[in-house]
């Protein structure tokens, strides 16, 4: 997949309404509402989690890595960074 690509699936799963996945979830309502700061924490810290584990691994996951690595700093700059307009109560993970 491309980076576009999975940017497109960030995008919408940040920006939308996820209830087409209800009953498909557990849990989707730790999710929260869509552009909400806890959805982006939520991601986020998916992300680094994938990423960390990855790096432990014994098997060579370095194009995941990357990607993971890039697709988190991409979500940081667009959502993170420089919204004003957020209070964000949460520091931006580390991988």
């Amino acid at each position: 997949m491309n980076p576009n690509q999975r940017r497109n699936i960030l995008n919408t799963v940040y920006e939308a309404e996820l209830s087409f996945l209800n009953g498909k979830v557990k849990n989707l309502n730790s999710w929260s509402y869509k552009k909400s700061s806890r959805r982006l924490q939520k991601m986020a810290y998916a992300i680094a989690y994938f990423t960390k584990n990855a790096k432990k691994s014994p098997n060579d996951n370095s194009v995941a890595i990357s990607e993971w690595e890039s697709d988190l700093a991409w979500l940081k700059v667009k959502y993170y960074d420089g919204r004003y307009d957020q209070k964000w109560s949460w520091n931006w993970p580390k991988t």
